[in-house]
């Protein structure tokens, strides 16, 4: 047998490389956002003769078949799947297309999955494609989607899930190595509905150089609100034009920038809701504890804490306007709110870090409150798959840790070039998007522990505050422009989204 652990290195192109999806560009860490659409496929390969199928697959299923140095066995499962899959259109799609023997991507799945014949669809996500597909008969075995439970709903609810308990019956353990809030995300009434690849959770990136300049310590996992606001006015320094810093750089746009205040709202406890004659309503405008967290956010815009430079700023300190997230590529903001891991920003031509980086969890509010957003990228078994058993050996298998560790490891024909691991140890130099899905601790470098520390930490307070964004943000930029107080610009708001039934209010109460 071919040496696997060479073979691995190129599912990232391939298999896994699938889970690398949305989320937010930057350089260094471009978006994969993709337009086209193919289909390649992986043909079946030869069966041993001498091998008994059923009893095979039964251990298999059971646990009792004897594992490789990867930790995983071969699976004899035979048959033919689709998979609608996210791969990045830049790098990896050559891989995904060789079909013939020697090619790494083909030869991993012939390894794992000798006799199984995967088809693989790319960038299909989305209700509509797949309700089409469906009442065309063309339904996929398996599809990926990107988000948190709200979204989990919008598939549920068309009754396009195959629920997984009953696959998982026979493995108690494969689920509990699953980060516990991700998995809370994928379950409706008891029943999991999806299995995690990527988590990401949407906190704060600090630039550590940004603060050993201004002489600040190191934001920390326990910090609270006022110590973070004290941080961002010592951080902050408009004095020399040439040389401005920031404490907040602003976020991609106005969509993702909601994550920021949600994270004071979070600190105050604030639910958002309240319950009126059985019926959920928005109750910001009417909750102390919402007023008192949104005029802290205010008071770090106000005070120029949090924003983004402008033209004239960029220009006379030599940077370039035309670039979106300069403010924080540049090292001009100290700090970037409501990222991930796709916020970790490397030199493109080096691919080393421009700065020292880290992430930290949600600051804490008066009562100990806090929290921040997470979203995952996840596959789900079709309802209206035509080889489940298949679907789900495919399905387990590439997104348990024995898999992801595997097939993660760098490519040294390939080098600094690797797409988006999510292999975690020593010699990870770099990862995108978010990270693995799992409760283990990893050790890694020097320059990645304080990132995913920061990251993993926040795994534990997930918070998914029910609101508009967009008419959100109208409300706060009213009260900042001073064109209505804050309480009625919020109560403006309430009546609003009340009045429209703007809120799916079951992706929230649960």
């Amino acid at each position: 047998m071919k040496n696997r652990k060479r073979i691995v290195a190129l599912l990232l192109t391939g298999t896994l490389a699938m889970s690398m999806l949305g989320g937010c560009g930057n350089e260094g860490s471009a978006e994969s956002s993709g337009t086209s659409q193919g289909e390649t496929s992986v043909s079946d390969g030869e069966k041993d003769s001498t091998e008994n199928s059923d009893t095979a697959d039964n251990d298999v299923q059971e646990g009792t078949a004897e594992k490789d140095e990867n930790g995983l066995v071969v699976n004899p499962i035979e048959g033919e799947i689709t998979i609608w899959a996210r791969l990045n259109n830049d790098k990896g799609t050559n891989s995904i297309v060789a079909q013939q023997e020697g090619d790494p991507y083909y030869e991993f799945v012939k390894t794992y999955f000798p006799n199984l014949k995967i088809n693989y669809v790319t960038n299909k996500e989305g209700t509509d494609n797949l309700q089409a597909a469906i009442a065309a008969g063309e339904a996929p075995d398996l599809f990926f989607w990107e988000g948190n439970y709200s979204t989990l709903l919008s598939y549920y609810n068309n009754d396009f899930m195959e629920p997984l308990n009953s696959y998982m019956d026979n493995d108690p353990n494969f689920v509990n190595n699953f980060i516990p809030s991700v998995i809370n995300d994928l379950t409706v009434d008891g029943q999991i509905y999806g299995l995690p690849l990527t988590v990401m959770p949407q906190t704060i990136c600090a630039n550590m150089d940004a603060f050993d300049k201004a002489n600040v310590p190191y934001p920390t996992n326990d910090m609270t609100i006022d110590e973070f606001m004290d941080m961002c006015a010592k951080l902050t320094d408009k004095s020399d034009s040439k040389n401005m810093r920031v404490a907040i750089a602003r976020n991609i746009d106005d969509m993702d920038y909601i994550r920021f205040p949600q994270i004071f709202l979070a600190a105050y406890g604030v639910k958002g809701y309240k319950e009126e004659n059985g019926q959920y309503l928005s109750n910001f405008g009417d909750d102390p504890a919402a007023i008192e967290a949104l005029d802290k956010f205010l008071q770090v815009q106000a005070n120029n804490y949090a924003c983004t430079l402008s033209a004239d700023d960029r220009n006379a300190m030599g940077l370039d306007s035309s670039i979106w997230d300069i403010d924080w590529q540049s090292g001009a903001a100290a700090m970037f709110p409501g990222a991930s891991a796709w916020a970790y920003t490397v030199d493109a031509d080096t691919n080393k870090p421009k700065f020292r980086q880290m992430f930290f969890a949600p600051f804490k509010g008066p009562d100990g409150d806090c929290g921040a957003n997470q979203v995952a990228i996840s596959y789900s078994m079709c309802s209206a798959s035509k080889n489940k058993d298949a679907a789900w050996a495919y399905l387990s298998f590439m997104t348990s840790e024995a898999a992801q560790q595997a097939a993660y490891a760098p490519d040294p024909n390939n080098a600094g070039n690797t797409i988006y691991p999510l292999r975690m140890d020593e010699n990870t130099t770099t990862f995108n998007y978010g990270i693995p899905p799992f409760t283990t601790d990893y050790k890694l470098s020097e320059d990645l522990q304080p990132v995913y520390d920061g990251l993993k930490a926040n795994t534990d307070h997930v918070v998914d505050i029910p609101m508009d964004p967009g008419r959100f943000l109208e409300a706060l930029k009213k009260a900042a422009s001073g064109e209505a107080q804050l309480v009625d610009a919020l109560k403006e708001y309430d009546e609003y989204v009340n009045a429209n039934e703007l809120i799916n209010w079951d992706a929230y109460i649960r």
